[in-house]
């Protein structure tokens, strides 16, 4: 759940891309196997999330619940508060939005002990609210009764939502329960991110809120129902398992700074459609045939994939149909751009022109080395590129607290803040490079998959120096790059430089007509 580094890996070999993935995805099937008693593919086939009968937990944790997103804002704290601030806060928050009907605690300490399951106080508070909010409820359960209508059990949860007794006052184990749907589970965090920048979101008219249900009952809860992460987060409870994750892993302010940065290409109204469409690319497998025939190794891409090489004849060949197909290099490269599967995209040149990976990659790894060093710009130029998470890490360090202290009871992103306050600071800019370009701290992670004491080692070097040469005739120098090689004092490269400056000193002309 946590956003891991996502790293770009590009090699020249065709083989090379599904070999790395292969290794990738095969360490993560063996952790798997060894936290698992299940046979691997038994295990894959399990779903932990899947609604059954008088399973109003799993509703409770994708139900975008209109009440507790509007009642809570994680970010009305004060600055660096801990996560046990932040919850005695929401306690707060949640009380003070309570229906007039619904006292906030128990009328003795008796009742004190009651533990109504969350999702049926849930159901309780939303079905209490008075004017205006009164006729919500019944929009809300329209747009979750239109998701899967031949879905019995689904329809039967919704039922059982819609029969909730009503209540008149919390236990304090009940409230703390609200607390924890409120901070940590999905459907509330990815509601409450898109309505910051969805204002719109509870205009029942627009349909909003219908594609946010859609999303978080097919897309999210299927992506997050893999083996996968069942087996790597801690906890056997479904419920607190995946709302820890959430809470631990950010997810609320990672979901915000993506749909912020995808407002620049697609409306706030598609915000949720388009992050469905990159949820949709399917896990999928690829093969490596043996020296005979018949023999085949599949392996299926759990963090890592090839990209460009997963929808070949080796799958449509040997088809499982138990298997989803594989996803297709535009679908990946989708995915990739967002915070979710997958973290490792292994490639030949096929992407290291034309397409951006930048989205959520700071980190670059070259299996082997280009042959020239416009190759190389072309690579590295597939994660440094305008508002990449490069320039993003630095910036938000740079205007992180001051952007918080003024969202602070907004209810706006921090995101929308940062930036108008980024375009003012750099405001004397005049090149236009910073600062979604570059910027101190903007630093691309290089990694060379090369032996100690290799000669790609010197290679390598000598190609980042040539890069500089090339980006110096074109008046695009790096900055790094720069002033790591002036500061070495080499002859050669002082000669090379000397060739491409123009000297229209006086002095120079002097010394020229004397010779």
């Amino acid at each position: 759940m946590t956003q891991s580094p996502k790293m770009l890996i590009f090699s020249r070999f065709r083989a090379t891309p599904q070999s790395l993935a292969a290794l990738v995805s095969l360490e993560v099937e063996r952790k798997y196997v060894g936290k698992s008693n299940l046979p691997y593919t038994a295990a894959w086939k399990k779903r932990h999330l899947n609604p059954k009968p008088n399973q109003g937990p799993t509703l409770a944790l994708f139900h975008p619940s209109p009440f507790l997103i509007r009642a809570v804002d994680p970010l009305d704290v004060k600055g660096k508060a801990t996560v046990k601030q932040i919850r005695a806060r929401t306690r707060q928050q949640i009380i003070r939005a309570l229906p007039t009907s619904i006292a906030p605690e128990a009328p003795n300490a008796r009742s004190n002990r009651r533990r109504k399951p969350a999702w049926a106080i849930l159901a309780a508070i939303e079905r209490a609210q008075k004017a205006p909010l009164a006729r919500e409820f019944a929009a809300v359960q329209k747009s979750w009764g239109r998701v899967a209508p031949k879905d019995a059990t689904l329809q039967t949860l919704l039922k059982q939502r819609q029969e909730a007794d009503p209540i008149t006052w919390l236990s304090r184990w009940e409230l703390d329960a609200l607390v924890d749907l409120a901070l940590g589970a999905p459907g509330v965090v990815t509601g409450r991110a898109l309505y910051r920048h969805l204002p719109e979101l509870f205009d029942f008219q627009e349909q909003h809120f219908a594609r946010l249900v859609n999303f978080c009952w097919t897309r999210l809860r299927t992506y997050l129902d893999r083996p996968v992460f069942w087996s790597v987060l801690p906890g056997e409870d479904a419920t607190q398992k995946y709302q820890n994750a959430c809470v631990d892993g950010c997810l609320e302010a990672v979901l915000d700074e993506h749909f912020w940065l995808r407002k620049s290409k697609v409306n706030p109204d598609g915000l949720i459609e388009d992050l469905s469409a990159a949820l949709a690319a399917n896990v999928g497998t690829f093969g490596f045939r043996g020296a005979k025939k018949k023999d085949k190794i599949r392996i299926r891409c759990h963090a890592a994939v090839p990209f460009g090489g997963t929808e070949t004849e080796t799958h449509r060949q040997d088809h499982d149909v138990d298997e989803p197909p594989p996803a297709r290099s535009e679908e990946i490269r989708s995915a990739f751009n967002t915070p979710f599967w997958p973290h490792v995209l292994a490639t030949t040149s096929v992407g290291q022109e034309g397409l951006d990976f930048h989205s959520w990659c700071d980190r670059l790894g070259h299996w082997d080395l280009c042959s020239s060093p416009v190759d190389l710009e072309q690579r590295e130029g597939r994660v440094q590129r305008f508002g990449g998470l490069t320039v993003r890490q630095p910036l938000a360090r740079k205007l992180g607290e001051q952007a918080l202290a003024q969202a602070r009871g907004q209810a706006s992103s921090p995101w929308d803040i940062i930036a108008r306050h980024a375009d003012k600071a750099f405001a004397d800019d005049k090149t236009g490079l910073s600062p979604w370009w570059t910027m101190e701290g903007a630093e691309l992670k290089r990694h060379l998959f090369a032996l100690p004491q290799s000669r790609d080692i010197d290679r390598f070097a000598k190609l980042r120096t040539q890069r500089l040469l090339y980006r110096l005739v074109l008046g695009q120098p790096d900055q790094e790059d720069l002033v790591e090689l002036l500061t070495h004092h080499d002859a050669e490269t002082t000669r090379s430089l000397q060739a491409l400056t123009l000297d229209l000193s006086a002095f120079s002309r002097e010394k020229r007509l004397d010779e």
